[in-house]
């Protein structure tokens, strides 16, 4: 699952099959922003493919840059990521579900 959660307590996420890869990333983010109606701030922890040079290319886009910004969190520091709590709720709530 990937997954935003916004100040305001609104949820956007998708199911995907496997693994989150760069792909799949920038595809999220490009759902996130579209009709948004101000620029998006988003938190992201430090996963490998919140990095890679398909990633800033996408960002420095002319539209993009201004629509989305990601800010990193420290290094280590889960207990900042407050979308780790959501996957791990819905993790145990599937799970119980099945």
């Amino acid at each position: 699952m990937i997954s935003a959660l916004s100040a305001r307590g609104e949820l956007m996420f998708k199911i995907v099959e496997g693994s989150i890869n760069t792909e799949r990333f920038i595809d999220f983010l490009a759902a996130l922003i579209e009709g948004a109606p101000r620029k998006i701030f988003l938190v992201v922890d430090n996963l490998r493919v919140h990095h890679p040079k398909k990633v800033t290319e996408w960002l420095a886009g002319k539209e993009s840059q201004i629509e989305i910004e990601l800010v990193f969190l420290p290094p280590y520091a889960p207990e900042s990521n407050l979308d780790e709590y959501l996957i791990a709720t819905s993790k145990r709530r599937y799970a119980a579900a099945r």
